[in-house]
């Protein structure tokens, strides 16, 4: 018969709580922690935003870590989608929609196509967030709020 000593309990369970904690702690790597970071755009592809009669504020994105889902704002349409982030700074979007509104085509399309070509990133001081291309063009240049 194992015999428990029940005054040490407390402090077994709290260890075997820490342990599993940091077995299965993630690494945040986009944002600094487990809350869902915003990011403002500040160019795509070189550019700053458009601004378009059906605006709806300034355009960003969320990093969200738990569910590596992507979510925001063009400045007209929404944007959802997933990301992967890949080994020495790589990231990976896929399954990236947006919305229909009729506003600047162009623009709304650089956005999307931009963030589908995007393949590494990399952050600064600051609080600035690049995303790059395969050719190490800058897609997008990001500012936490």
């Amino acid at each position: 018969m194992i015999r428990i000593n029940h005054r040490r309990l407390p402090a077994l369970f709290a260890m075997a709580i820490l342990v599993a904690a940091c077995g299965g702690q993630k690494k945040f790597i986009i944002n600094d922690d487990a809350v869902p970071t915003v990011w403002s755009i500040e160019t795509v592809n070189g550019l700053p935003p458009g601004n378009t009669v059906l605006s709806s504020g300034n355009p960003f994105l969320v990093f969200n870590n738990y569910d590596s889902s992507i979510r925001g704002n063009s400045g007209c349409n929404s944007i959802l989608g997933k990301y992967a982030i890949t080994p020495k700074g790589g990231v990976h979007f896929h399954s990236v929609k947006m919305t229909l509104l009729n506003c600047d085509s162009a623009y709304e399309t650089n956005v999307q196509e931009s963030l589908m070509s995007s393949v590494r990133y990399r952050r600064y001081k600051g609080g600035i967030l690049r995303l790059y291309d395969a050719q190490d063009k800058a897609t997008f240049v990001l500012r936490r709020n």
